[in-house]
């Protein structure tokens, strides 16, 4: 049983996961003061310190994540073009696999290219995410209701293996609550239909 809504900048999926367990998702694209607001105390992977062609795998294990692709995870370091924020970026060959060491509430990514997330607990998909539409400078994150441990990447277009192009990777292990995420909803909905 899926439930989607879109509101504006965010949007949500309620889906069964186990008996009577639901898990909401709120979905933010171009919107990094919303995700912040919504995801609380957040960890950052700015690939800044590392020189270009660095294979990225255990260098953020400090952290609680590991990139865990098949395909490597090359840096890309004085690129502004691409990676505005600080010139260096990671370029995910197939994507980009995060698999977090403990449990995981929320991800955001600021890159220029079309992605999509999928959310994983073990094996189960928890959540597709809408696509984010690609601008130098383009925000796509989403907020969970329950903990997840490995989020997927996908270039958005293409049946094949897509290459993603990220400038900095948030995550945050702080538990969201679900009545904030819904009432924040309700608010932008509210305020969608008032206008019209």
């Amino acid at each position: 049983m899926l439930k989607y809504t879109s509101v504006g900048m965010a949007a949500a999926l309620t889906c069964v996961i186990t008996g009577s367990a639901q898990a909401s998702f709120a979905w933010f694209n171009n919107n990094f003061a919303g995700w912040q607001s919504a995801a609380g105390e957040y960890k950052t992977c700015d690939f800044a310190a590392y020189p270009t062609n660095t294979f990225i795998t255990d260098q953020y294990a400090d952290l609680g994540v590991l990139f865990t692709n098949p395909g490597p995870n090359v840096v890309q370091a004085g690129v502004f073009d691409i990676y505005p924020l600080d010139g260096s970026g990671i370029d995910g060959n197939c994507g980009i696999e995060l698999t977090f060491t403990q449990p995981t509430y929320s991800v955001g990514a600021h890159g220029p290219d079309t992605w999509t997330y999928n959310v994983y607990l073990g094996s189960t998909l928890l959540y597709s995410s809408p696509g984010h539409p690609s601008s130098p400078t383009g925000f796509a994150g989403f907020v969970s209701t329950v903990a997840f441990d490995r989020v997927v990447f996908f270039g958005a277009f293409g049946p094949d293996c897509d290459d993603v192009h990220i400038d900095n990777i948030y995550f945050s292990t702080v538990p969201a609550p679900a009545a904030s995420i819904l009432v924040a909803m309700g608010l932008v909905a509210g305020r969608q239909r008032r206008r019209s």
